[in-house]
């Protein structure tokens, strides 16, 4: 669609006669492989299409990930679409802090608002209670880090909060302290942990 015309629903429009042509072919599946940003990816997102993948390395050209999504047109395709989505999502956390390291915050929690809720970590009691420790500042980050990293899977999905951006790099990206005051203006160690404490009191 020409960039002059977008929004005007033409994109729709062709994406629903694809979807009645392969229905016809006993087709399973209809997809599309692009270069990630946020625009893109919720413009697929909107139109029902499921993440199957999130390539390892951005393209030198435009410096993002390369995505590949699928819609299914049949039971079959169901089926098969959910056995491959979930395979994502079982992977893409723990990525987060590997290959996707340098995925923005943003798109991190845009792809995961639409993770279902079945593939994410069953919140404990035990997790709940390291959310309020540290909430409460009873225990220090690193006695509660693996419940925060739960709890904050679940937050993702409300709608994305530009200030949780430092948080989601820390908490499931791994960036250190170092790294987070030379890419947001926090002097040190303890303006980012109060941070973090009011973002999760606000947030719980």
């Amino acid at each position: 669609v020409h960039p002059e015309l977008h929004g005007k629903g033409i994109g729709k429009i062709l994406l629903t006669k694809l979807t009645h042509y392969a229905q016809t072919k006993c087709i399973d599946f209809i997809g599309s492989s692009f270069g990630c940003n946020s625009q893109l990816l919720n413009f697929w997102q909107k139109s029902n299409y499921k993440i199957a993948r999130i390539g390892f390395s951005r393209d030198k050209a435009s410096g993002e990930y390369s995505a590949l999504v699928l819609k299914s047109v049949n039971d079959n395709g169901t089926k098969l679409l959910d056995v491959i989505e979930q395979q994502f999502y079982r992977s893409f956390d723990y990525l987060l802090s590997d290959e996707y390291r340098c995925l923005s915050s943003q798109l991190i929690w845009q792809i995961m608002h639409y993770c279902p809720i079945q593939y994410l970590p069953m919140l404990t009691e035990q997790d709940l209670q390291c959310v309020d420790d540290f909430a409460t500042t009873r225990r220090q980050y690193s006695c509660c880090v693996y419940g925060l990293h739960r709890w904050l899977l679940h937050q993702m999905a409300k709608p994305y909060d530009p200030l949780s951006a430092a948080l989601v790099n820390k908490v499931l990206q791994k960036y250190s302290t170092e790294e987070l005051c030379q890419l947001y203006p926090f002097t040190g160690k303890k303006a980012f942990n109060r941070y973090m404490t009011q973002w999760v009191v606000a947030n719980r």
